[in-house]
């Protein structure tokens, strides 16, 4: 039932990759409200289509719906996974919680499914990576980093100076599709789990770049291209892993096809248009003034 997602934190108990912990953040939903606290009896399942995938969810609480809203579907013939949380998984993800949290079995339910879902991924190409993600001019950079060292601040920045012509596909917890043709580019996918901002929007595009983000001093803003062999494990920290011995070999061999299709970059960045200058110009080849200058400014 459990594996290793690897996220925004509250618990982490030691570095393993394969410890079984979830990282986890209080998303949009405010998960401390009593709201939708109580078992819905009859609540009838939805499907939901999220990156590419169709799933069938049966809830127990409202909480989830609301949460995937945006992904929500007719009932196709056809569903590639089905999730129902239990009690027990709920009760579980409440014994992960870091001492002193106060949240209810609603949202608690809402990262048992996404622990669910993840868990199904690898089986069908797929893998939930942690970190934001945006889009500029149809390609995909996922930038990653472990939680509090800046990239929700980062993306601020992004869309403070080039306005519209930036989107963020999601804030936290992006779904990646491994194309078995090794010719395809990855594709990564917006999901409702998208952090506190509650930065989310139900699309895709290519993935062109895994941006492996560190603070830097003042004024000292620097990208430079990184092997991935020697980023693997910074890279592995960001990658939910299950915790069945064969699916998390799956999982490997998955960010093994990605990573030797997908550039990875170390971005060592401060809090000013400087950062966003070099991140800019270091991923997309472009020079930055000719696109600051007519983006709208606004969100």
């Amino acid at each position: 039932m459990d594996g290793v997602l690897l996220g925004t934190v509250f618990s982490r108990p030691d570095d393993n990759a394969s410890s079984g912990r979830i990282w986890r953040v209080a998303d949009q939903s405010g998960g401390r409200m009593n709201m939708d606290n109580e078992v819905s009896a009859g609540l009838a399942p939805f499907c939901m289509r999220v990156a590419d995938l169709v799933m069938r969810i049966r809830p127990l609480h409202a909480m989830v719906g609301r949460l995937c809203k945006d992904y929500v579907v007719d009932a196709p013939l056809a569903v590639d996974i089905e999730i129902g949380a239990t009690q027990t998984d709920i009760d579980y993800e409440r014994d992960m919680a870091t001492e002193g949290t106060d949240w209810t079995d609603a949202y608690l339910e809402t990262l048992a499914v996404q622990r669910a879902i993840a868990n199904r991924l690898p089986e069908q190409h797929r893998l939930l990576a942690h970190g934001a993600v945006i889009e500029f001019e149809g390609r995909a950079y996922l930038f990653t980093a472990p939680s509090g060292t800046g990239k929700s601040t980062h993306i601020r920045l992004w869309r403070q100076y080039l306005g519209n012509a930036v989107r963020v596909i999601n804030g936290d917890k992006p779904f990646v599709r491994i194309p078995e043709c090794r010719e395809e580019l990855p594709v990564v996918y917006g999901t409702p789990w998208a952090g506190k901002e509650g930065w989310q929007r139900n699309d895709s595009a290519p993935l062109a770049g895994i941006v492996l983000l560190s603070r830097s001093e003042p004024g000292a803003s620097s990208i430079r291209s990184a092997s991935a062999a020697l980023s693997i494990d910074k890279i592995m920290r960001q990658i939910y892993f299950p915790s069945d011995a064969g699916t998390a070999v799956l999982t490997l061999d998955l960010l093994d096809a990605m990573l030797a299709r997908v550039p990875v970059y170390e971005l060592a960045c401060d809090m000013s248009e400087d950062a966003v200058r070099a991140s800019f110009e270091g991923l997309t080849g472009l020079e930055y003034q000719n696109y600051v200058r007519s983006a709208s400014h606004e969100d």
